[in-house]
């Protein structure tokens, strides 16, 4: 049965009266198919009378999966981006009653409350009480980082229940390959840093055995946002296109438990495991994999005992394998140092160059100590003294240089990317 809804404003709550409130208009999805090969799914939408189009790519094998007569994955896409541009939106198919109550009840209530400029939309749809059927599949994202690679070493090897062990690694095109302008980053032979990465991350698919889910998007380009406020929502809603698929969906926790914190202006993975707890459906349950963990303790708990993490390791978004100089590869290289591993990484990262600069990555790490993604392996390398003499004087450098830091994230996501390629063309290699 289906039924009219309108996410409604909350008593003494009004319009920005200087702005007003947009409108996003989403039509409903059609299969195009391409070719023998590929299937393509278009969603035709507006912004403001402004008409754009969602196109997601997929191989003609997982056609038969897709649940796009509904628009659960386009409400996951869009909603974050219609709270920040204070845009209602509409919706011309209908939506799943139990994933419109959630978006409707919590996560829009809770982000809003949280910040005031993210606002209390409005949202305009059917809805229908009808589950999926799930053909039984367990998912998780397959981007060979150290999250990913503890999730699949953890399910696939550590536990043995198999209803809970992973059969399909997915590869999402949706924007962590992309500048936060919408641009897509370009790898040092030409080709996309996406292309790239997925070709690891389908040879470790055929090591381990599982099949790969590869999904091409433009949503980073149509809905142009800092990738990190919104990974855990893309990600789960290209998810929310194969419902007749999972039954299960591994969502990698970047930050553990402790770092927990709702803000939707900052990391979407600092309040994940509150996120896909209203995701999840009567048939599809999404999973904070690892989140008592932190980054350290799955490296040194998890990681390092997956032989195959040696070969496939790659934690970098900036190229199409490590670059050994962003601030994900210092983090990583300075954690496998202080574990005493270094030397078994040698396939993933180039040790030597690494070596020559290790005051300077741990003084960075010195100079991060208050930032959540850095605090676990400074504290570990306080409470092991192993910080080489070396890297205080990099340490008063980059603390001298913070504010800079600071303000550099500031800056538009267009302006960032153009102060990283004039570092890049001026051969300045800072880990960060």
């Amino acid at each position: 049965m289906r039924k009219q809804c309108y996410l409604t404003f909350p008593l003494g709550w009004k319009k920005n009266p200087i702005k007003g409130y947009g409108m996003i208009h989403v039509k409903k999805a059609f299969i195009k198919d391409d070719s023998d090969q590929f299937t393509t799914i278009v969603v035709p939408l507006s912004i403001d009378n402004v008409d754009k189009t969602l196109k997601i790519t997929i191989e003609n094998d997982y056609a038969c999966y897709l649940t796009v007569d509904r628009a659960d994955a386009f409400l996951v896409w869009i909603f974050y981006f219609a709270m920040k541009q204070g845009h209602d939106v509409t919706f011309d198919a209908p939506i799943s009653a139990r994933i419109y109550y959630q978006i409707k009840h919590y996560l829009i209530k809770a982000l809003s409350e949280e910040n005031a400029d993210y606002k209390n939309i409005q949202i305009n749809c059917q809805t229908v009480d009808e589950n999926y059927k799930s053909a039984g599949a367990v998912g998780t994202g397959l981007s060979c980082g150290v999250d990913s690679l503890s999730t699949i070493y953890f399910h696939n090897y550590l536990q043995d229940n198999p209803n809970y062990k992973i059969t399909h690694g997915t590869f999402f095109n949706a924007g962590s390959s992309h500048y936060g302008d919408g641009l897509v980053r370009i790898d040092e032979d030409g080709d996309t840093v996406y292309n790239n990465l997925y070709k690891a991350s389908k040879a470790l698919a055929g090591e381990i055995g599982i099949k790969i889910l590869r999904v091409d998007t433009n949503i980073a380009e149509v809905f142009a946002i800092d990738h990190n406020k919104v990974d855990v929502f893309r990600n789960c809603g290209v998810v929310f296109m194969f419902q007749k698929l999972f039954k299960i969906y591994y969502y990698s926790s970047t930050f553990n438990l402790n770092s927990f914190h709702i803000n939707p202006a900052g990391d979407s993975s600092l309040y994940d495991i509150f996120t896909i707890s209203n995701l999840s459906t009567d048939t599809l349950t999404f999973y904070s994999a690892l989140s008592p963990y932190t980054r350290l303790q799955k490296t040194r708990q998890v990681l390092i005992d997956f032989e195959l993490s040696k070969k496939y390791l790659n934690v970098c978004t900036m190229s199409g394998k490590n670059c050994g100089s962003c601030a994900k590869c210092c983090f990583t290289l300075a954690s496998l140092d202080a574990l005493g591993v270094l030397e078994q990484y040698r396939h993933a990262f180039d040790i030597d160059r690494y070596k020559k600069r290790r005051n300077l990555y741990i003084g960075y790490i010195i100079a991060s100590k208050k930032e959540r993604y850095y605090e676990d392996v400074y504290f570990y390398y306080k409470a092991n003294k192993l910080f080489p003499a070396g890297s205080f004087l990099y340490y008063i450098f980059f603390a001298c240089i913070k504010p800079i830091e600071r303000l550099m994230r500031k800056r538009t996501a267009e302006q960032r990317r153009k102060l990283r390629e004039l570092a890049k063309n001026l051969k300045i290699d800072v880990p960060f």
